[in-house]
């Protein structure tokens, strides 16, 4: 009688605990570099065409989550004073894409930071000619303040934000050595210069009870640009070791950081963006492939497929394609699938002058050694090629939740 007492009380307070049914919230970030998107092309009426190619190619996707790079982050007289805005251009762009209902975060990059006006008062745009040229920040690199910011859009609320862009890159790598580098003009960098050329963000969202931490990084280029002297792959590489430390707690050199803390332990999370450096890299001098080699075997990597094209503004026949751009999920996700828009470009040639691109081709002209030529590609594949000279990439993920 006592043994069936004391069941009948442990069963009735057990009713009195919550009972939380986990369930498992399906998630679809898309990651697209877009090139050079700044606010003159923002504020084009009409819309130019990058931007309308842009705004085709992101309707694929039903997704959740937006991740965007090298969008210029607007401030007042930038590029002149005919500009006058400030952290309004990823709202801006959220509404010509069709996405205004969804939340965004957004903060200005290091890049440009100290680039030089014109005599005039403005800023030189074109980061290819001669004069943006000299006149680039040569320590964050850029053509005008903020030019190449990081953001992101998504479907969900927003908890908290920890944005880094002044931490001391000799802070967090206690055994660097400035002395070895040297700016184009031959003069040293500044002991004091930053770690992130742009920045570092982790906005943690709200996902029906469920922290996801939301991770942000556009790495410097791993290259030289010209400049044999560059400290582009020892601050790509270490930029990455930032990442590798956040996001596990530890990396290959020993981190003594008061102010920011890794990741705790189980923390659900997505760290994505343009890492500029290929992940199989056998070259000596990209030590950031060493990194991203190492996080791969403790997070799970996306569908891994080259998604950067070098044929600029033209088309090629055997373009050189890398593997910039990444989205790692902590292994507590489940990935679903994956993958990146990369449509061929099925390039044929006409047989008479009176051919006609066929269904789902355009006609483009081929530049040769004497004269340019007519050519038809696939039309999706010229939509891209409209679009950046990055594919965007996608991948699809199971949060577990709680009800």
């Amino acid at each position: 009688m006592r043994n069936r007492l004391w069941m009948i009380l442990a069963l009735a307070n057990l009713a009195l605990v919550p009972f939380h049914h986990i369930e498992a919230k399906m998630i679809t970030l898309v990651h697209y570099n877009i090139k050079e998107l700044d606010s003159t092309k923002l504020r084009s009426n009409p819309v130019g065409l990058q931007l309308t190619s842009v705004k085709n190619i992101i309707k694929k996707w039903n997704f959740d989550i937006l991740s965007v790079n090298e969008l210029q982050f607007d401030l007042p007289g930038v590029p002149s004073p005919n500009y006058q805005s400030r952290g309004e251009n990823m709202r801006l762009f959220a509404t010509l894409m069709g996405k205004a209902e969804f939340k965004d975060i957004f903060y200005p990059a290091n890049t440009g930071a100290l680039a030089r006006k014109r005599p005039d008062g403005t800023y030189a745009t074109n980061p290819n000619t001669p004069e943006s040229q000299a006149l680039a920040d040569q320590v964050n690199f850029g053509s005008f303040p903020a030019q190449y910011s990081t953001g992101a859009l998504f479907r969900f609320p927003q908890k908290r934000i920890i944005e880094i862009h002044d931490l001391k890159w000799k802070d967090f790598n206690k055994n660097l050595d400035l002395s070895s580098f040297k700016q184009p003009n031959g003069t040293p960098f500044p002991s004091d210069m930053a770690l992130f050329d742009k920045n570092f963000t982790d906005v943690v969202l709200d996902i029906e009870g469920q922290e996801l931490h939301l991770i942000l990084l556009h790495t410097v280029p791993s290259y030289h640009f010209g400049n044999m002297a560059t400290p582009n792959f020892q601050r790509n590489a270490d930029q990455l070791r930032f990442l590798e430390w956040y996001l596990t707690g530890e990396t290959d050199i020993s981190v003594t950081l008061p102010e920011i803390s890794p990741l705790r332990k189980g923390s659900y999370a997505v760290a994505v963006g343009d890492f500029n450096v290929g992940l199989s890299s056998t070259d000596p001098k990209q030590l950031g492939a060493q990194v991203l080699s190492r996080l791969a075997k403790k997070w799970t990597l996306w569908m891994p497929h080259p998604d950067y094209t070098n044929d600029g503004d033209g088309v090629r026949s055997n373009p050189t394609r890398l593997l910039l751009d990444f989205i790692f999920l902590s292994s507590n996700l489940t990935k679903i699938e994956g993958g990146i828009y990369h449509p061929e470009a099925n390039l044929t040639f006409p047989q008479s002058p009176t051919d006609t691109a066929p269904n789902g081709m355009s006609e483009v002209m081929i530049n040769g050694q004497n004269q340019a030529r007519r050519a038809f590609v696939n039309a999706d594949y010229l939509e891209c090629k409209n679009s950046s000279d990055h594919y965007p990439l996608w991948a699809s993920f199971e949060l577990p939740t709680h009800k």
